[in-house]
């Protein structure tokens, strides 16, 4: 069965370093690998989060083969739409994937960055486009879900910005590390040096608002004063649109008094909708991940 891997730079060095024979050992913060069914997803992948996020702005799609009855043992996931299908390979896992591996890990692919303005939908010259490239420099972006200590001090974080009541953010919070269902989803930003919360933004049902066929909603975007106008919250939402989509989102709507912030990072304005209590309507926008 062939297969595909997106990587960044540090990854293909370790994958060479094994004469191209097998995938480095998974980070404590990476439960599983996933290695991705087609070229397609993987080039999306490599071009939108890895030339994205990584210090020299490159991706690379890997492609190697493995035995058929070892592939059979895997269950195919669908991670957002028809062609998004990849493995979920248990960390503990991967040194017996490797040893499945027939030939080499073969290079097929590689982006830079005019590969990621195309695909991330953001002008490359753009001071948007590079703040978003040079954050990884000082911040991270973590999902709740990975991090469920966090709960409490994430809810009193969201409640202290928006001054909607604690006890609402703490229980769509448990909701979202039950795992259940794919919404609601929380997430962060996170300063390397401190780990302090940095920035942040949720994905509920509704944002309070009267257009309930309008699903899911990104909600609570929030950055702190003396880190914006540095890409935190563009990083947040290309974080959240990947991420929705592998778990099978392949739309988010978005509702904000801003106007001109948000297409900036691909999303279309679609509507005036009333929100909750509102006496003016407010802006819904769009976008398809």
């Amino acid at each position: 069965m062939i297969l595909y891997r997106p990587v960044g730079t540090e990854e293909l060095k370790l994958i060479k370093e094994s004469g191209y024979s097998e995938f480095p050992p998974r980070l404590p913060e990476q439960p599983v690998f996933y290695p991705v069914l087609n070229e397609i997803y993987a080039a999306e992948i490599a071009g939108r989060w890895n030339a994205t996020y990584n210090r020299d702005q490159k991706g690379y799609v890997t492609r190697f083969e493995i035995d058929n009855e070892y592939f059979e043992r895997f269950e195919v996931h669908r991670a957002g739409r028809s062609y998004h299908q990849e493995l979920w390979v248990p960390a503990q896992e991967l040194a017996e994937f490797n040893r499945h591996i027939l030939g080499n890990i073969q290079v097929v692919r590689e982006f830079g960055e005019q590969d990621l303005a195309s695909s991330a939908g953001i002008d490359s010259t753009s001071s948007a486009g590079r703040r978003n490239r040079a954050c990884d420099d000082w911040m991270t972006i973590i999902s709740l879900a990975d991090k469920p200590e966090m709960k409490e001090q994430a809810a009193r974080w969201f409640h202290a910005k928006w001054g909607i009541p604690l006890e609402v953010y703490l229980e769509s919070m448990e909701e979202c590390l039950k795992g259940k269902r794919a919404v609601p989803q929380w997430y962060l930003a996170l300063s390397l040096e401190k780990q302090e919360i940095i920035g942040g933004l949720g994905v509920i049902e509704n944002d309070f608002h009267n257009r309930k066929d309008l699903t899911p909603n990104v909600c609570a975007v929030y950055t702190e004063k003396k880190w914006r106008n540095r890409g935190v919250a563009g990083a947040l939402l290309e974080h959240v649109c990947r991420d929705m989509s592998r778990r099978g989102m392949d739309t988010l709507y978005l509702l904000t008094d801003h106007t001109s912030f948000y297409e900036r990072y691909g999303w279309e304005f679609l509507c005036l909708v009333q929100g909750d209590g509102e006496p003016e309507m407010s802006r819904m926008y769009v976008r398809r991940v």
